[in-house]
C-alpha cells in the first residue's frame, strides 16, 4: 500500500497511483483507494503480459478496516 493514502469522497470511484519504490516484483506497480456504495477499499495494481504479448491490468481490493466517519458524512452530502 502507498503511505499516503488519498481521501476517494464521490461515491463508485477510486483511484490508484504509481508505486515509487517498489521493494520486490511481486508488489503492485500502482496503489490506491476506491469508495463503492460508501464503503472505502484499498486497491492494488499490477501491470501484467499474456502469453501473446498483450497487456493487462490485475487488481486486488482490500477493504479498509476503519472507516473515516467524515469520509462517509462527505460521500452522503454529495448525493444531495
Amino acid at each position: 500500500m502507498t503511505e499516503t493514502v488519498q481521501k476517494v469522497t464521490r461515491l463508485n470511484t477510486g483511484a490508484a497511483w504509481k508505486v515509487k519504490e517498489k521493494k520486490s516484483d511481486k508488489h503492485p506497480g500502482y496503489s490506491g483507494t476506491m469508495n463503492i456504495d460508501g464503503v472505502l477499499y484499498f486497491v492494488d495494481v499490477w501491470v501484467k503480459d499474456t502469453n501473446t504479448g498483450e497487456k493487462f491490468l490485475s487488481m486486488s481490493v482490500k477493504k479498509r478496516d476503519k472507516q473515516e466517519g467524515a469520509a462517509q458524512r462527505e460521500v452522503a452530502n454529495d448525493d444531495l
